[in-house]
């Protein structure tokens, strides 16, 4: 995912965009699991990503939104975290596939 949103995004858009690159996580990479999530945060911002299960690592990699005036949603920074095993490991990434990179999954050969 490299989309870069300058507009505001219903939820569902966010949700529907995310499930799609799950998939193509699944099918692409060497991962047992890849779930799109969307965690509400406190006032007007949501955390959206993918919780990732590879063996017994446990990854998170995800990007922060905030709500605007028109309803929807657009990450704060065009930049995601990554958390491996409930710690942050990383941040800045311009890119999932780069944070995939930094977390050692590759794609399937």
């Amino acid at each position: 995912m490299t989309t870069t949103h300058h507009a505001s995004i219903p939820v569902q858009a966010i949700e529907d965009e995310l499930e799609r690159y799950a998939a193509r996580v699944m099918a692409d990479y060497a991962v047992d699991s890849c779930v799109a999530f969307i965690g509400k945060e406190k006032e007007d911002r949501l955390h959206a990503g993918f919780s990732i299960r590879r063996g017994n690592d446990f990854i998170l990699i995800r990007r922060l939104h905030a709500a605007d005036a028109a309803g929807g949603y657009r990450p704060v920074e065009d930049r995601w975290t990554l958390e491996i095993d409930n710690r942050v490991a990383g941040e800045g990434y311009p890119d999932v596939e780069a944070a995939l990179d930094a977390a050692g999954i590759f794609a399937r050969k």
